[in-house]
C-alpha cells in the first residue's frame, strides 16, 4: 500500500513540476500582455465547458426544474423555454422574461 501511496504522490509532485515548467516557458515565450492573456484564455474555456456540461453538473441541476415545469402545464413550459431562450440574450431582457 505505501508502494502505490508513494507512486501516485511521486507522479502527482512530477505533474505539478512540469505544469509549473509549462507556464514559465509560456510565460518566457509570451510575456506579459494581451496575447497571453487571450492563450491562456483560450486554453482555459474548453476545460470549463467540459466541467460544467460533460461532467454532469449541468444536468443535475437543470433538468430536473425543466421536468417539473414541463409537467406544470402549459404556462410554466413556457415560462421556463422564455427564461432558457434568455440565456443567450442580453441581461435586461433575461430579467424581463424570467419574472
Amino acid at each position: 500500500m505505501l508502494r502505490k501511496l508513494g507512486t501516485v504522490s511521486g507522479l502527482t509532485l512530477v505533474s505539478r513540476l512540469l505544469g509549473f515548467l509549462r507556464d514559465v516557458v509560456l510565460a518566457a515565450t509570451l510575456g506579459a500582455g494581451p496575447v497571453a492573456d487571450a492563450f491562456m484564455l483560450a486554453f482555459r474555456l474548453p476545460n470549463h465547458f467540459r466541467a460544467i456540461l460533460a461532467e454532469g453538473a449541468f444536468n443535475a441541476a437543470f433538468l430536473p426544474t425543466w421536468a417539473a415545469a414541463d409537467a406544470s402545464g402549459p404556462t410554466a413550459r413556457g415560462s421556463a423555454r422564455s427564461c432558457s431562450a434568455g440565456l443567450s440574450s442580453p441581461p435586461d431582457r433575461r430579467l424581463r422574461d424570467c419574472r
